[in-house]
């Protein structure tokens, strides 16, 4: 399911590709490690008033949220992409988290202008 309610966008058009590019590309590639049929990304984007909430929501093998690591060998050009989110969001005054319960892990971004 893709929700999206969202006006004029009036934040950083490269760190919000930033964020949503590796949100995407991580949320996609934990779909294709787990061993199961059913598959799903759910992207909400809302505005509301002075703020832009972002959660993404996806399947995933289960992850220890307090030790995220990339699973690909090559740790050293791998594993960059939620350091990159993290980095666009605090330039952007922003705030995330992030959990994983029940084989979802869901990313929660809210940016403030």
């Amino acid at each position: 399911m893709t929700k999206i309610n969202v006006g004029e966008i009036r934040f950083d058009t490269v760190g919000m590709c930033r964020i949503l590019g590796n949100a995407l590309d991580n949320a996609i590639e934990a779909c294709e490690r787990v061993d199961t049929e059913e598959k799903c990304i759910c992207i909400a984007l809302n505005q509301l008033e002075n703020k832009l909430i972002i959660e993404i929501n996806n399947t995933s093998p289960a992850v220890d949220i307090h030790n995220l690591a990339t699973s690909k060998a090559n740790k050293i050009i791998h594993g960059i992409g939620l350091k990159s989110i993290k980095q666009a969001v605090k330039s952007m005054n922003g705030h995330m988290s992030y959990s994983y319960e029940n084989g979802f892990f869901t990313l929660k971004i809210m940016l403030i202008e």
